[in-house]
């Protein structure tokens, strides 16, 4: 949680779960995943930044393996954004979802019309 922002409205949704809001629900979230007691590896591959005055995003292509059992889930991305909070960067959402798009389509040119 060291790397959140402290306010009341920062969100985090798991792949294939609701929006979660508040530090209480976020945190608990996370205490659920690692409770498990299998050590968890995360390979993280960059695909997306953007960087702003005041916000930031990196939009990452991650995989998960338990080198106990060489069980590799299914790859997901993830976007994490971040907002310059008391001098410093602090995460507002995570959003994570599989991952639809192989990542050498998220690397190619951008969009042509920016919304």
């Amino acid at each position: 949680m060291h790397v959140w922002a402290d306010l009341p409205d920062i969100l985090c949704v798991h792949p294939l779960g609701g929006v979660l809001v508040g530090a209480p629900a976020i945190r608990a979230s996370w205490d659920e995943l690692f409770a498990d007691p299998f050590r968890r590896n995360f390979v993280v591959e960059l695909a997306a930044s953007h960087h702003g005055a005041e916000f930031a995003s990196r939009t990452v292509y991650e995989s998960i393996l338990i080198p106990a059992s060489g069980q590799r889930f299914s790859p997901m991305l993830a976007t994490n954004v971040y907002r310059l909070v008391d001098g410093g960067w602090r995460m507002v959402v995570h959003h994570a979802s599989p991952a639809g798009e192989p990542l050498a389509t998220l690397r190619g040119p951008g969009p042509a019309t920016r919304h």
